[in-house]
């Protein structure tokens, strides 16, 4: 009988495999164009695909973020970090929301033991994260801006729901913006990224955990109680409108 994740796989989107190939071997703390979030376990980093491994594509850049596991048991026949936030991203895909296109996921393992993992999306070229209209952001007196960033993550955050989803870490961080000089397209778009905790889960949790997300992400806001409550108002109309 076939045990999933007793062994070491990858996962490989359509026309990445030379690309994956080329970068697996490189050391993310001394080999990457920059380093974009590191913390005890995990290394996230940017890498430019070297001239002629894309022929059609110069400067094409990737997000590389890899897990190191230390817990040797947590994920004995269990899915990788990296294996879920595959997953994560596809469904979030599926349902229409906008988010960064995954290349790859790999896991290795020493028999079932996972080792580390790797997980490569495409870097998203915007001008920032949430962050930015957070206390202390470069943008956190662009009050117009920060509601319509707001209101579109709420929007798709009601759609994700509405499909007995929850994001488990749904932080302005993880939700990046492009403003747009068109302003027949909207000023802002979004764009999420970072969906390891992106999951279906039982009815019993799911009201629960969906209001974590929302209070999560408003909560770092910081907007006055008038504009919350407007923005909690139109969550809630999307979710039904969703229906």
């Amino acid at each position: 009988m076939f045990l999933p994740y007793c062994h070491s796989q990858e996962k490989i989107s359509d026309g990445f495999q030379a690309v994956f190939d080329c970068l697996k071997n490189l050391d993310p703390e001394h080999d990457a164009d920059e380093k974009l979030w590191q913390t005890r376990h995990k290394v996230v980093v940017r890498y430019t695909v070297p001239p002629g491994v894309i022929p059609e594509k110069d400067n094409y850049q990737v997000v590389w973020k890899y897990y190191r596991e230390k817990r040797f048991f947590r994920y004995l026949f269990r899915p990788s970090l990296a294996f879920r936030e595959w997953k994560g991203y596809k469904n979030v895909e599926d349902l229409g929301i906008p988010c960064a296109k995954v290349l790859a996921a790999a896991e290795n393992r020493c028999g079932a033991r996972l080792l580390d993992s790797v997980f490569v999306t495409e870097m998203v070229q915007c001008d920032g994260d949430g962050d930015d209209f957070c206390p202390g952001g470069k943008l956190k007196n662009s009050l117009d801006l920060a509601q319509e960033f707001a209101k579109k993550n709420l929007c798709w955050l009601a759609k994700l729901h509405k499909n007995n989803f929850v994001h488990g870490g749904f932080t302005p961080r993880n939700e990046l913006y492009i403003l747009d000089p068109d302003p027949a397209n909207g000023q802002l778009q979004v764009v999420w990224i970072d969906l390891a905790t992106c999951r279906k889960v039982p009815f019993y949790k799911r009201k629960k955990l969906q209001k974590k997300d929302v209070d999560c992400f408003l909560s770092m806001l910081k907007f006055p109680p008038g504009i919350e409550t407007g923005l909690r108002q139109i969550y809630l109309e999307e979710l039904k409108k969703n229906g």
